[in-house]
Parts: C-alpha cells; sequence; structure tokens
C-alpha cells in the first residue's frame, strides 16, 4: 500500500488509535472496541501494519471484488493469493461483498443477496472446470448413497405395506436429528455413521477437504450441492419411486412448503420426526465441535434466530402438514415432535410431546397431544432468545445443573456426560468465565 493511501486512512486522531488498538490488541474486523467511537471512519480503518481491519482503505477495495488494477477480473492464482492474505478480514467482516473464489474465467458471481444468486452458483458452468469436477464427483458419490438408502428404506416400507416416503427431519443444531435418524426403520449406518441423508453437511466435509477450511463460501456451496442432489433424487422418485431421508433446521414456513411439495410433485408419503431442545443444550453441545471443522458451527446470532424461528413456526408447520392432507396434496402424513422432559421422574430425555397421523382404516386425520406442558413450550415463541445466551455463564455449576437435568444416569447417558465434561473442562479453566454467547463466538473467529 502506497503511503499516500495510508495517510488518508489516518485522516484524523480517532482513526490512528483505532488502528493502534487494532494492530496491538489483536481485534479484526467489527469486534474492534474502536468501532464504539462515532469518529472512527470505517471505510478508511486499517492496522498500523497495512492489514485490513474493516473496509480497509478505498484503494484496497477492489481486493474484495477481485478486481486487479486494471480493473479485470483476477485469475483463481491471483485470487487465491488475494484470499490467504487477507483470509481472516474477508471471512470476518459481513458488510463486505463475499469474495467468491473458483469462478470460471472472466465470469463474476452475483452478490449474495441477488435474487439470481442460486441460479448462479448452482450452473457448473459457471465455475472453474477444476473446482466443477470436485462438485460432480461429490453429487455422484451422495446419489449413489442416496440409492443405496432408498433401497433399504424402500424393503422396510414394503414390509409395513406403504409406499416410498420422505422422512423430514426437523430441529437446532446439535438437537439429535442424526440420532434420531438411526431409529428409522431401514435406515442404512456404516462404521457407526448414517449413509445416504441428504444434508449440506456431506458436501460440506468434502469441501473441507479440498479447500482446508470451511468458510462462507462452502457453507453456500455445499447448500448448491445439496439441491442439486435433491433434485437428481427427485427425478429418480418419478421416475422409479425412491425414499430419502433429509436432515435440515427446517426453521421457515417456506422450508415446510417445500418438503410438502416434493412430496406432492413426487406422489410420495411424508412422514416428519421434529426435535424441540432448549436454546442451551444446542449451545453447550455445539461447543464441543471443532472449531474450523467440517461440522458446522452456527454463531450465536443465527442459532438464537433459529431457534425462534422453530419455535415460533411449528404450530404453523403441523398446520401446513394437515391442510396437505385434507386438500389431497399428499397421500400420507404423520408428524412425531420429541421434547426434552428434564423434570420427568424416572428421567425421560426425548419424550414424544404430540402425534399427527392418518388413520389406517377410516383415512382420516387424528392428533394426540401426549404432553401438553412440552407441547406448549415447544411451541411458543421465544421471547428474547440471545438474552439466553447472554446471560448463561460457563461455571461448574452451570454444568453440574445441565448434566442433572439431560442425563439420566444409564451406560449411553453416562458416556456423553463423560464427553461433555472433557469438552467443556476448557471453558470452566479460564480466568475469566465466558457466556455461551461469547464462546460460539469464538468458535467463528
Amino acid at each position: 500500500m502506497s503511503e499516500l493511501a495510508a495517510a488518508a486512512s489516518f485522516d484524523n486522531e480517532a482513526n490512528k488509535e483505532a488502528a493502534k488498538i487494532t494492530h496491538l490488541g489483536g481485534w479484526q474486523g467489527m469486534d474492534n472496541p474502536a468501532f464504539k467511537s462515532d469518529d472512527v471512519d470505517r471505510e478508511k480503518l486499517i492496522d498500523t501494519s497495512g492489514g485490513w481491519d474493516s473496509l480497509a482503505a478505498p484503494e484496497e477495495i477492489n481486493l474484495v471484488y477481485a478486481l486487479d488494477e486494471t480493473g479485470n477480473f483476477m485469475n483463481n492464482e491471483a485470487r487465491l493469493n488475494v484470499y490467504e492474505k487477507h483470509r481472516y478480514a474477508i471471512e470476518k467482516d459481513s458488510s463486505m461483498k463475499t469474495f467468491w473464489l473458483f469462478p470460471a474465467d472472466g465470469y463474476e458471481f452475483p452478490d449474495v443477496s441477488s435474487e439470481d444468486f442460486e441460479d448462479a452458483i448452482d450452473n457448473p458452468g459457471n465455475w472453474q472446470p477444476e473446482r466443477a469436477a470436485i462438485h460432480r464427483e461429490i453429487i455422484q458419490n451422495e446419489v449413489q448413497d442416496a440409492l443405496k438408502l432408498s433401497r433399504s428404506l424402500r424393503k422396510a416400507e414394503e414390509e409395513r405395506g406403504v409406499g416410498p416416503t420422505i422422512y423430514a427431519m426437523r430441529g437446532l443444531s446439535a438437537a439429535g436429528k442424526t440420532q434420531a435418524i438411526k431409529k428409522i426403520d431401514g435406515v442404512v449406518i456404516e462404521d457407526g455413521t448414517t449413509v445416504g441423508a441428504l444434508s449440506p453437511d456431506t458436501a460440506k466435509r468434502d469441501l473441507f477437504a479440498v479447500s482446508g477450511g470451511v468458510t462462507d463460501q462452502i457453507h453456500k456451496e455445499s447448500g448448491s450441492i445439496r439441491r442439486r442432489v435433491e433434485r437428481t433424487v427427485k427425478a429418480m422418485a418419478l421416475d422409479i419411486g425412491v425414499s430419502d431421508i433429509r436432515d435440515s433446521v427446517m426453521k421457515d414456513v417456506a422450508d415446510i412448503e417445500l418438503t410438502i411439495r416434493d412430496a406432492e410433485e413426487t406422489k410420495r408419503r411424508l412422514e416428519m420426526i421434529d426435535i424441540d431442545v432448549p436454546l442451551e443444550v444446542s449451545a453447550t453441545r455445539l461447543l464441543l465441535r471443532p472449531k474450523g471443522g467440517a461440522d458446522p458451527n452456527p454463531n450465536p446470532g443465527y442459532l438464537s434466530k433459529a431457534f425462534g424461528g422453530i419455535r415460533g413456526n411449528r404450530a404453523k408447520a403441523i398446520e401446513q402438514l394437515k391442510t396437505a392432507y385434507t386438500e389431497g396434496r399428499v397421500s400420507d402424513v404423520s408428524y412425531t415432535l420429541f421434547c426434552y422432559d428434564s423434570e420427568s421422574e424416572p428421567k425421560v430425555i426425548q419424550r414424544e410431546a404430540y402425534k399427527l397421523w392418518v388413520d389406517p382404516e377410516t383415512h382420516e386425520l387424528r392428533e394426540e397431544v401426549l404432553d401438553q406442558k412440552l407441547f406448549d413450550e415447544a411451541t411458543e415463541s421465544p421471547e428474547n432468545a440471545p438474552a439466553v445466551l447472554k446471560g448463561t455463564v460457563i461455571t461448574p455449576e452451570y454444568l453440574d445443573d445441565y448434566c442433572r437435568k439431560y442425563f439420566n444416569g444409564d451406560e449411553n447417558s453416562a458416556k456423553y456426560e463423560q464427553e461433555l465434561r472433557e469438552g467443556i473442562a476448557p471453558y470452566l479453566a479460564l480466568e475469566e468465565p465466558m457466556t455461551l454467547w461469547e464462546a460460539l463466538q469464538a468458535k467463528n473467529e
């Protein structure tokens, strides 16, 4: 960076002081406490080493847009070099335009906020050939696994006398959806892992292996791969009749409608398994996941929003399923809600709180609330989810209380309790205890 550009960046005392704090304190992006000053010009703030903080100096902005000094798109080698140099700032600062690697020569992906964005990243021709080949291999492997799973599911379904089915898992991150999948008749398990379930996390792990780290781009890429896999599986469902399992958060009304529409268009049954967990359960479990690993580590803001959407839209989701059946959109539907019951004696960690199904003789919808208290909690919109995470401090007392509530003392539960205590131990060793919000935020830095 030229001396002129650096001088322009420090054109007031507030910026100079902010830059010193950034450099000496190791602060990056919007976490910089200097940003609390209204005198700081964020668009010009850089640190004293010439690196980035927020948007950096105006002369550096072209790097975000992947343009070289002549205004042309960078080739991928140059782009990778820029990315590695400024990787932390690029990933950290949500105010920047997303920095995309591996586009086809001469092409630039639209902004993530564009309505054309998903169509653009789903088009193999918009990617560098080598990257498109990676996508293609992942998709082929996932489709093969999905077919393997379908054959096993169909065998179990035929024994039950039912047709091809979509099994839709709904719930917060780390709610226990993967464990619930293992209980579905006909599920395929190899080396302790379910095979063939449709989840963006599968592609995320493969992309992680070739890209060296989970970035915002990999999250979006894996979502694109999942959409393409689902379209392929949907085409096979129309052609030969297949069953599939979908592992997703499904926090929005639109997610439920999309699943119903797929069942309608492919003439398949729909079974939804919905797992409700307290927000602190999801957050505490997420702390055990490796930082920067292939398993998602959602930031606390997203987790709070997802929790609000899941609980706030749950009653609507049930009504959507009822309406889909009564209007003849789906031939058969079922829904089961599992809730965590920390007060039961003997303790039941996951209790059925509500069931919806079609009577096989009368073909009428039936529903039953099995635990009114748990059902009411699970369908109530949380007033302030972020406050739960920000107000919960990770202390020995919190950990003991958590284990008392959510482990029942059997052999399997004792194993998970030991893993949890070992995983949370580093947080208990800190001089200044962290809240769940701060710990999850640190996972994303």
